[in-house]
């Protein structure tokens, strides 16, 4: 293999692990905003996007930025290490406010 056919079979592979996280990502938002009890439309005009641009972030077609990211987080009341990198599993579901 030379070294042009490597760097290019990296790249796939980098492009096929984004894809992946992309679509990682955008199943925790849409468990985020179905615990939520919000619709996408709804969580669209909150954050200021369209539902269709939600629908695309859900359906890992478009990777969510890290301000993005803080909004959703905060809209949902989940932590924005879970939200993004699966972490902080004590924040993987909508934080239950005091009686």
């Amino acid at each position: 293999m030379c070294a042009g056919e490597k760097g290019a079979t990296m790249q796939k592979k980098k492009g096929m692990a984004r894809v992946a996280h992309d679509e990682e990502v955008g199943r925790r938002l849409t468990s985020a905003r179905d615990a939520s009890k919000l619709n996408r439309t709804e969580a669209a005009a909150l954050v200021g996007l369209t539902a269709e641009n939600v629908r695309r972030i859900e359906a890992g077609m478009v990777s969510l930025g890290g301000h993005l990211a803080l909004q959703f987080a905060r809209l949902y009341r989940v932590s924005p290490s879970w939200l993004m990198w699966g972490e902080d599993e004590d924040f993987a579901r909508p934080n239950q406010q005091a009686a």
